[in-house]
Parts: C-alpha cells; sequence; structure tokens
C-alpha cells in the first residue's frame, strides 16, 4: 500500500523518497522525520512537534498545506478565543 493517495503524504507510512515528494521536504528534512519516526509512530501533529527538532507550527502548517498527513490528518486550525 502506497503511503500516497490523493496528493497526500502519510507520516507514518511513507519512506524516504515520497516524503521527499512534499514541497518542502528535501532529503535532509526526510531523513529528520524518518529517524524520529524510528522510535514510533507519531500520535498527531503535537507529538511530532515534540520528536521533530526544527519543526514549528509555521513549518508543520506549509508541509500539511502541501499534503503531509499524520494519522490521515491535516495540521489543525487554531481554536478561536473562547470569551469567559
Amino acid at each position: 500500500m502506497s503511503a500516497q493517495s490523493r496528493d497526500t503524504t502519510e507520516l507514518n507510512l511513507a519512506n524516504q523518497a515520497e516524503l521527499e515528494q512534499v514541497a518542502g521536504l528535501g532529503p535532509q528534512w526526510a531523513e529528520r522525520l524518518l529517524q524520529a519516526r524510528s522510535q514510533g509512530l507519531f500520535v498527531d501533529w503535537a507529538d511530532a512537534q515534540r520528536r521533530i527538532k526544527g519543526l514549528g507550527p509555521a513549518k508543520a502548517k506549509r508541509l500539511s498545506d502541501h499534503g503531509l498527513r499524520i494519522n490521515g490528518q491535516a495540521w489543525p486550525a487554531p481554536k478561536p478565543a473562547t470569551s469567559p
């Protein structure tokens, strides 16, 4: 089964070549993602951010906009602030 489907790439399944096809991910970033994944599959974007050095909100959103998914999920949109 391919880690890609309809312009999306699943981080928990993709190999290096598939990751490198995501705009914004070159060989070094793909390697970094695979290294972190070797410790265990990612639960969600927050888990990936904790485990992947340099994966801040802006980078995560950009990768998600280019089709990277974690457990089928896109980067979450910010939740609106709630008033007391």
